[in-house]
């Protein structure tokens, strides 16, 4: 009996030091403030915190999000939607970083329009047609989110190649 007993703190013990390691390396990458306050745009990104550290950890950035319940634009105080702010450093130069504010506004919607060009050779003639394809799509909250991330390294990594 005992010796089962014993076993299973083991085994606890075993469960919460990987799941601390988890959160530390996530930690590493990810730092969300102001999660305790309980806005929803900040929970979604929490949800997601895992996804967007092993994204980040890939190019060497650390992320940290910041709730603003007051919008400094509106002189406003905003408790149920507070703007989201998302600082992205560079770790190898803490210099290189990029600062962007969202709406927190999780039931808003995102639309985002793409063009592409395409070139078709025309069968039995040595002739091209060009043309443009637009593409429209609507993200929620998390997808502008996880997009903009994406815009926000493509814009520190441009930095870093100047």
């Amino acid at each position: 009996m005992k010796l089962s007993g014993i076993s299973n703190a083991i085994k606890n013990k075993i469960f919460i030091h990987k799941i601390e390691k988890k959160e530390a390396n996530i930690a590493k990458n990810v730092v969300i403030h102001g999660y305790e306050s309980g806005g929803e745009g900040i929970a979604q990104i929490y949800n997601m915190r895992e996804a967007i550290a092993n994204y980040l950890k890939k190019q060497n950035l650390k992320l940290d999000v910041f709730e603003k319940p007051f919008d400094e634009k509106s002189k406003t105080f905003k408790p149920n939607n507070p703007n989201i702010e998302a600082v992205l450093t560079d770790l190898k130069n803490p210099g290189k970083r990029s600062v962007w504010i969202f709406d927190g506004d999780v039931k808003k919607v995102y639309p985002k329009e793409s063009f592409y060009k395409r070139i078709v050779d025309v069968k039995g003639e040595d002739t091209q047609i060009a043309y443009t394809i637009k593409k429209s799509i609507e993200d929620n909250f998390l997808s502008h989110f996880l997009r903009s991330i994406e815009d926000m390294v493509r814009e520190i990594n441009k930095k870093n190649n100047i």
